[in-house]
């Protein structure tokens, strides 16, 4: 059981330090790509409002993008997301 919690071996600190560069084109670009995902759901779920099994599941596409809002905002909990913060 004994490094079972932390392991070193899996990338080194040059590698963790090289992708959590923090960049502010790289987290306008994912805001960016993730409001207009959300849109294009919403979109969806305007589109297929005639046809209830359909918007069952537009709206299930539609609850999963909204629930990922988390994943930036943690990010930008931790001060990783963008550069100038």
């Amino acid at each position: 059981m004994e490094g079972f919690i932390a392991r070193k071996d899996i990338c080194s600190f040059t590698e963790v330090r090289a992708m959590s560069e923090r960049l502010d084109a790289k987290g306008l670009i994912q805001l960016g790509s993730h409001v207009a995902a959300i849109l294009a759901a919403g979109v969806l779920v305007w589109t297929v409002s005639d046809f209830w099994w359909l918007m069952i599941l537009a709206q299930m596409v539609l609850g999963i993008l909204i629930t990922f809002l988390f994943c930036p905002h943690h990010e930008t909990v931790h001060w990783t997301a963008f550069a100038s913060t």
